[in-house]
C-alpha cells in the first residue's frame, strides 16, 4: 500500500492515520484469513511525482507535477519490494494473494498498477483517485492499452469516492467534489471495454472529504468486498484451492478437533442447505469425485 507514513499509526502520519491494522484485526476475528500489509512511505514533497503514472497532464496537474515517475516506482515495488518481502516473510507469493491499494495519487497508481501487472495482483483498492489532473482523454488512451478479451489475469478493483470539498482548496487535486464522477467513469470505461462488471466494486458518499479518516472509514467495507468476493465455496482452509484438505477440516470440526470460525462456517455449507453438517463434506467428496 502507497503512503505508508499514515497506514498505520497517527504518530507516523501527516494528516491522520488509515487504521489498517485495526481493520485486518477485526477481520481476523472474524475469522478471514491473516494478511501482511507492507506499508511504502511516499518521499513527501516528491509524492505527487512519485506515484504519478508517465501520464501527460493538465494545467492544474502542473501545479503539483513535474516529472512523473510512476513507472519507475512501480518497477521498484514489482522488482525490489515483493521479491523481499516474499524472500523474508511467510508470505503467499501467489497473484490471487497480492493486492495493491492507496488513495489520491495512491488511488491512481494502485489502478495503473493492476492493470500494468496484472500478472502480479488479484485486486486493487482505488480510492479517491485526483484524475481531474490529467486531460480527459488519459483513461482512454490508458485502457486502450490493453486487450481484456484476451488478458489471462483481471484483477477486482473497488473504487471509492467522497463528494464533499471541505477545508480543502476548490478545485484543486485535494478537492473530493471534482473527484466523485471518477468512480463511475472508471467503471463505465472499463465495462465498455468488455472488463467483467463483476469484478469492479464502488461506493460513492458524498457527505466525506478527502481525508484519511474518510479512507479509514471505508477501508473494512473495501478489503471485506474483495475478500468475499474472491473465496472459495467450500474452501475452508483458505488455500485457494477446494480439495480433500478442507474436506479433512470438516469433518475435524465435528470431531471438535479444531473448531472453525463463524466466516468459514458459511464457506462449508457447499450444498447451500443454510445448514452446515456432515452432509456438506459429502457433497465436496462427491464433486471432487466428479459425481455432484
Amino acid at each position: 500500500m502507497h503512503d505508508g507514513q499514515n497506514l498505520f499509526d497517527v504518530v507516523t502520519s501527516f494528516l491522520g492515520e488509515w487504521e489498517v491494522d485495526e481493520s485486518f484485526t477485526s477481520l481476523m476475528k472474524q475469522g478471514y484469513e491473516s494478511t501482511i500489509v507492507v506499508g511504502i512511505d511516499n518521499g513527501e514533497t516528491a509524492r505527487f511525482n512519485e506515484l504519478s503514472p508517465p501520464w501527460d497532464i493538465n494545467d492544474l496537474g502542473k501545479r503539483y507535477i513535474t516529472s512523473p515517475v510512476g513507472d519507475k516506482y512501480s518497477e521498484f515495488i514489482i522488482e525490489t519490494v515483493k521479491p523481499y518481502i516474499d524472500e523474508h516473510y511467510n508470505t503467499k507469493p501467489q497473484r490471487e494473494y497480492t493486492g495493491i491499494g492507496g488513495s489520491s495519487m495512491g488511488g491512481i497508481n494502485s489502478l495503473y498498477m493492476g492493470l500494468k501487472y496484472a500478472d502480479v495482483f488479484d485486486y486493487g483498492i482505488i480510492f479517491s483517485p485526483a484524475m481531474h489532473i490529467y486531460p480527459d482523454n488519459t483513461l482512454d488512451d490508458f485502457f486502450g492499452e490493453f486487450d481484456f478479451s484476451t488478458m489471462k489475469n483481471l484483477p477486482r478493483f473497488y473504487i471509492f469516492a467522497g463528494g464533499a470539498t471541505g477545508g480543502s482548496e476548490i478545485g484543486s487535486a485535494y478537492d473530493e467534489a471534482c473527484i466523485t464522477k471518477y468512480v463511475g467513469i472508471i467503471k463505465d470505461k472499463l465495462t465498455e471495454r468488455g472488463y467483467p462488471e463483476e469484478s469492479i466494486g464502488t461506493l460513492v458518499d458524498k457527505k466525506e472529504c478527502h481525508l484519511e479518516s474518510t479512507w479509514a472509514k471505508y477501508f473494512p467495507t473495501a478489503l471485506k468486498w474483495l475478500l468475499d468476493s474472491r473465496r472459495i465455496l467450500g474452501d475452508v482452509n483458505g488455500d485457494g484451492i477446494l480439495d480433500v484438505k478442507d474436506v479433512s477440516d470438516i469433518q475435524k470440526n465435528f470431531a471438535d478437533i479444531i473448531i472453525l470460525s463463524s466466516y468459514k462456517i458459511d464457506l462449508a455449507d457447499f450444498n447451500k442447505d443454510n445448514s452446515f453438517d456432515v452432509k456438506d463434506a459429502t457433497v465436496i467428496q462427491l464433486h471432487l469425485a466428479g459425481l455432484e
